[in-house]
């Protein structure tokens, strides 16, 4: 498919998996809670520094800095 690519998760990544898993831990009262492959592709993009486009609205409930989460419907 033109414009997709598909990416290794490298170290960094998997560091940033961690985290965010912790802070939907933190911010569970708030309805965040979200799977290891969720936090994967969140910390995945966060790496590359892009854009989260996403349906699931838990993802925007997460206190997570310097990302931006967007909602398609």
């Amino acid at each position: 498919m033109k414009g997709l690519r598909v990416e290794p998760a490298i170290e960094a990544d998997l560091i940033a998996t961690a985290v965010i898993l912790a802070v939907a831990d933190r911010d569970h009262a708030t309805r965040a809670s979200i799977s290891l492959a969720d936090a994967t592709c969140l910390a995945v993009t966060r790496c590359l520094d892009l854009p989260v486009v996403t349906g699931n609205r838990q993802w925007t409930d997460l206190s997570l800095e310097n990302m931006t989460i967007r909602l398609f419907r």
